[in-house]
Formats: C-alpha cells, structure tokens, sequence
C-alpha cells in the first residue's frame, strides 16, 4: 500500500524527500534545514539505486580532492639521482661561472 502513495516519485534528493523530476529534487526546501550542507548535494533515482544529479559544489570539491591526492603522491615520490642531475649540472656551472 505504501508503494501505491509514492507510484511516480522517483528521485530522492539529499534528505530523502521523493520527488517526480530531478529538477525538482536539486531544489529541495528540505534539504536547507535536514542536511548537514544546508542544500541539496546529489540526486538518487531510486529505481536503480543510481545517483543521476551531483551539485556542481560537490563536484568541484571532488575534482580538487582528486588533484590534491594526484600532487600529494606525486610529491612524496622519493627522488632518485637521475631527478636530481640535471638540477646538479646547473647548479655546478653557475658555481663555476663564480669563480
């Protein structure tokens, strides 16, 4: 019987409040008081479990997160001797040039 009540509303936004269009979902009233952000931040298609609608915030926030963890790796990489010869080279001939 619970099913029958919902029939169509098949987007739930942040708060779990079921609407029948995406559209509608990203501009839950809701969401602004139930959800720790204070706005909707994804849209679920309860059907397939599946979420269809990201808030463009959270998918910048994602994206940064992504490339601060890329940078992170990627500085703690240790380096080798081959890294460092061509700053050693140049260094010896500014040297050099000195004296």
């Amino acid at each position: 019987m619970a099913d029958i009540a919902f029939e169509g509303y098949h987007y739930e936004c942040s708060c779990g409040e079921l609407y029948k269009s995406v559209a509608q979902a990203e501009c839950c009233r809701k969401c602004r008081t139930y959800t720790e952000r204070g706005w909707c931040t994804a849209v679920t298609d309860v059907r397939t479990s599946k979420v269809v609608w990201v808030s463009p915030i959270i998918e910048a926030e994602r994206v940064a997160a992504e490339e601060l963890a890329t940078y992170t790796v990627a500085s703690r990489k240790a380096a080798t001797l081959g890294d460092v010869a061509g700053v050693r080279d140049a260094l010896k001939t500014y040297l050099d040039g000195l004296a």
